[in-house]
């Protein structure tokens, strides 16, 4: 009988010369450098609002009389909606999309009664609320905020607070100033 010494490990192995070593770094450096500026230009496109978002339009804040129950209020900002005018102007250079604030978006529904209703809900919690109407006609959602924050700290620990407190799912959204009331 012949004994056998054990198998054969079979392996892959490359074997690539200085120039091709060389090649390839640059390769992976192009793509990389592309990467990043695709990432730059997408995050520029995203987070900032074209000329045509910022007419957007927005109802502006409820103010609960006294004397009034909430159900007159609601029933009195469904029938009589502020609407916020968008700038009388343009941005001074097309690439300017102009100043622009964080917000938290609390809630948004398709019923402009329950979304009015939903927002005097917020500022009798003592927050500062806002309504969003619809962007468009594929859009059918009103989108409740609550704040308006300069930075994104600010949004993030409000965030923080406002889902411990009052156990819901916040989401940060950065508007552009003429999409909501001034304080």
């Amino acid at each position: 009988m012949v004994a056998r010494k054990g198998r054969k490990k079979k392996g892959i192995s490359f074997e690539m010369s200085l120039g091709g070593l060389l090649g390839l770094a640059m390769v992976c450096f192009c793509v990389l450098l592309w990467m990043f500026f695709l990432g730059v230009w997408a995050g520029q496109t995203i987070l900032l609002p074209t000329a045509g978002e910022e007419g957007a339009t927005v109802r502006s804040e409820a103010k609960i009389t006294p004397g009034k129950t909430e159900a007159q209020v609601a029933a009195s900002t469904v029938a009589a909606p502020e609407v916020n005018k968008p700038p009388a102007s343009p941005p001074a250079k097309s690439g300017d999309a102009g100043p622009s604030f964080f917000s938290l978006q609390v809630e948004s529904l398709t019923d402009a009664d329950q979304a009015s209703r939903a927002v005097l809900n917020w500022q009798a919690r003592g927050h500062k609320a806002f309504l969003l109407a619809p962007g468009g006609e594929h859009e059918p959602f009103w989108r409740v905020f609550v704040g308006r924050f300069a930075s994104l700290t600010e949004a993030n620990s409000q965030a923080a607070a406002l889902e411990k407190a009052a156990s819901v799912k916040v989401y940060i959204t950065l508007l552009p100033a003429a999409a909501a009331p001034l304080p």
